[in-house]
């Protein structure tokens, strides 16, 4: 089996439609909803890992050929770890799924419920690894955590890059600003999955500051056209018009060689 990874999910953490919206965007998407921002990943040897749990976790492991060998969590936001519930036994009772972490994610989950008693009770098994550290999910299939600054109320957030035999993917769905050298990344990659949850300021109003993702406008400003080729974003907000292809913010993204990912999209690694 070739080694790739798979877009499970393109929205921001409550998915869309948004829970108590009638937007366009939102009615538009009942009748088919946008998946919470997730990363399948399939190695050579047929297992299948996942980069967050999501609230969309019951869907996104079925789309995946074999359920997840394990887990890798980028923060403790709504959309990014409250999917590990179904490993429980409720859900499908999980035998020690590995759950990689940092060591600020890995204190918040072993001192919380119900976080704490899944690993107490057996069903995952909290596995801690350095800010930075690279390391192997199998052969042919490795990860490096690089840190991210965003909102870090309860642990802390990283982005990954996700090392495969031929070639290397950036996985960041959540950043505040962008304090990270963004071009010298992109030359450490050939694919990124980047915060895209706002097109621009406005969208938010006043709340703008509430919640300081970097604009998808301000991000393509930074990049060349052959990083920006690279690019593609991911964890979009309800409000977002790029969710709509042919808007003028679309096209705007598409004419700079950027692209707004789509679930079920097949990335090479």
């Amino acid at each position: 089996m070739s080694i790739h990874a798979r877009v499970l999910g393109i929205a921001q953490d409550a998915g869309v439609p948004h829970v108590g919206c009638s937007c366009a965007r939102c009615n538009r998407q009942r009748s088919g909803p946008l998946r919470v921002a997730c990363l399948g990943l399939l190695g050579a040897s047929g297992r299948t890992y996942l980069i967050d749990a999501t609230p969309d976790f019951n869907a996104q492991t079925a789309a995946l050929p074999a359920f997840p060998s394990g887990i890798a969590l980028t923060h403790a936001h709504m959309g990014h770890y409250t999917g590990l519930m179904y490993l429980g036994r409720e859900g499908v009772s999980a035998a020690r799924i590995p759950v990689y972490c940092t060591p600020a994610m890995w204190a918040f989950l072993r001192r919380n419920e119900p976080w704490k008693s899944l690993g107490r009770d057996g069903y995952v098994e909290y596995q801690k690894h350095e800010v930075g550290e690279r390391f192997e999910l199998e052969p042919g299939l490795e990860l490096e955590s690089v840190e991210v600054p965003h909102r870090n109320e309860h642990a802390d957030t990283v982005a990954y890059l996700v090392h495969g035999p031929q070639n290397t993917l950036l996985y960041l769905p959540d950043i505040d600003r962008w304090e990270l050298d963004l071009p010298a990344l992109l030359d450490r990659c050939d694919t990124a999955l980047l915060d895209g949850s706002f097109f621009s300021k406005d969208e938010l109003g006043s709340r703008s500051e509430e919640v300081p993702h970097p604009p998808i406008e301000e991000t393509l400003a930074l990049l060349s056209r052959e990083h920006a080729c690279k690019v593609r974003f991911t964890h979009l907000n309800h409000s977002n018009p790029t969710l709509l292809a042919g808007s003028a913010e679309w096209n705007r993204v598409q004419s700079t060689g950027a692209r707004i990912a789509q679930e079920g999209e097949r990335l090479p690694l």
